[in-house]
Order: C-alpha cells, then sequence, then structure tokens
C-alpha cells in the first residue's frame, strides 16, 4: 500500500492506513450481501476501488463534502480516513448500501461521515451548498454538473471519476474537452494519473464555476 499512495502523493498515518485496511476488510466481508462491487474487483479491491478514490484528495476543496451515489462508501470513505478535518456526507438511495456505510461509519469511528438515503433532487434543498461533490460510477461529467450544479460553492468543484463510467476505448472515442461544456458558465479540467497495479491511466473531470 504505501507505495501506491507515493504514488499518488498522499500521505496517509498508520492509523489511517489501518482504517483503510479495515475499511477493505468490510467490503470483501458484506460484499454479498450488500452488492457493493464486482466479483472481478473484489480481487483487486486495492488498487481499483481504494487507491484510485484517494486520487482525488489533493483535488478536494473546502469543508463540505458530498459523495453523490455513494454506493460502497468510494470515493467517499477513503477521502473521508485521509481528511478527517472536513466533512463528508455520503449520498445513495440503496437501503441496503446505506446500512452498510453506517456500519463502515460506526466500525471505523467516522466522525466526519453521514450517511444519508435518497435521491439527490428529493434530499438535497436549493439552498444546501457544497464546497466539493464527488461522483464516481454515477454518471457522466455533465450529466452530473446538471443535477449538482447549483449546489456547488462560489468556488466549489465537481470531480468526477471518469474511468468508472466507460471503457478505456469509449472514453477514447468520446472524450470532454478541458473548458468545453454545455455552459460557458463551468469550466473543465482533467487530472490524469496513474496507479500501481493497474495498466492503465485513470483521470479525473474537474468541473466548477467559471
Amino acid at each position: 500500500m504505501s507505495a501506491g499512495l507515493t504514488q499518488l502523493g498522499v500521505a496517509l498515518s498508520a492509523d489511517q492506513q489501518d482504517q483503510l485496511l479495515a475499511y477493505a476488510a468490510l467490503v470483501e466481508k458484506w460484499n454479498k450481501t450488500f452488492n457493493l462491487v464486482s466479483r472481478q474487483d473484489i480481487k483487486r479491491l486495492l488498487p481499483r476501488h481504494l487507491l484510485d478514490s484517494l486520487a482525488g484528495a489533493a483535488l478536494l476543496n473546502g469543508q463540505q463534502i458530498l459523495d453523490l451515489g455513494s454506493g460502497a462508501g468510494l470515493p467517499g470513505v477513503p477521502l473521508a480516513i485521509s481528511a478527517p478535518e472536513r466533512s463528508f456526507m455520503l449520498l445513495d438511495r440503496s437501503s441496503r448500501r446505506v446500512r452498510f456505510l453506517q456500519q463502515v461509519a460506526r466500525n471505523l469511528s467516522l466522525h466526519n461521515v453521514e450517511v444519508v438515503e435518497g435521491d439527490f433532487a428529493q434530499v438535497i434543498g436549493p439552498g444546501d451548498l457544497y464546497d466539493t461533490v464527488t461522483a464516481r460510477g454515477v454518471t457522466t461529467g455533465p450529466e452530473v454538473w446538471a443535477m449538482v450544479g447549483r449546489n456547488i460553492s462560489a468556488t466549489g468543484r465537481v470531480l468526477v471519476y471518469e474511468s468508472t463510467q466507460m471503457s478505456m476505448e469509449e472514453d477514447e472515442q468520446s472524450p470532454v474537452e478541458p473548458n468545453q461544456t454545455d455552459s460557458a458558465n463551468v469550466t473543465v479540467e482533467r487530472h490524469v494519473y496513474s496507479v500501481a497495479g493497474l495498466e492503465h491511466n485513470h483521470s479525473i473531470l474537474i468541473m466548477a464555476h467559471a
């Protein structure tokens, strides 16, 4: 794990690394019950999901973080472990996965994590503002922005983990180019990175108010 963290430029204490491994153990234990990740990905849980999630650690902005469609807690739980000084809301509409996330927060003593069940439009009001919204395995960048853009603070941003949205081939055929969106009021950048143990480079789309 240490080499993978170093490659990403992420520094975790020994206690934080222990929390990350305890989280991985919970995902493996409850995967069949809660349908958290694919069987194939269980075998490469550390690089494919945990380290990949932590690639966004240096891109977080502000104090209030929303993990949209958190699912198994990716990237929300690894990011919350890496940034205990920030507040994270993990939002998912599946009651089964919400129960899993609540158990994770209790078992790992993640006091900076709030787990909420429901759809974004039903739970988040027009006056609720977030400094960072993360989305991994939810939908495309423009669709995420269309959903949450009004709830991003003036200096906030949306982080969309692109490599979980489509295959590498599809990503190469229909990329979202930096600074090209449906709205002239949105800026787009792409953060490209590599994860130890994974073959292809991955990327995070960074969207913000212009």
